[in-house]
């Protein structure tokens, strides 16, 4: 005896799997980008909403909350900083960013966009 699946029961499953797609359908898609790439496993933006998931180990400095990167860095420079072409204080960012030119592109403008003076206070 062959068992049918009720159409509703199929459609329900096609919502329950798009949903999430659609209901962050309106971020920017620099924000997609640096959470599809785990950044926010070091950075948190406070300012965004977008906190650090990652534990930092045991004698290495925090990695810094980024609500306000915009106010000190331009989209070019982070993109050399991403891609190990400049530093910071004398370091180069930890990890070399690996993906498509247009992701980095995407999450470097978005970066460059994020001036809350008060990142330490906000929710």
């Amino acid at each position: 005896m062959k068992r049918r699946i009720p159409i509703f029961a199929l459609l329900l499953a096609a919502f329950a799997f798009t949903a999430p797609a659609v209901a962050h359908a309106d971020e920017p898609a620099g924000k997609k980008v640096f959470t599809a790439k785990r950044c926010n496993f070091c950075h948190s933006i406070k300012a965004e909403k977008i906190a650090q998931v990652g534990k930092t180990p045991a004698g290495e400095a925090q990695a810094p909350d980024l609500s306000d990167v915009g106010l000190k860095h331009d989209a070019a420079w982070m993109h050399k900083f991403l891609k190990k072409k400049v530093a910071l204080d004398g370091k180069k960012h930890k990890k070399f960013f690996i993906g498509a030119d247009t992701d980095l592109k995407n999450l470097t403008a978005w970066l460059a966009t994020l001036k809350a003076k008060n990142a330490g206070t906000a929710k």
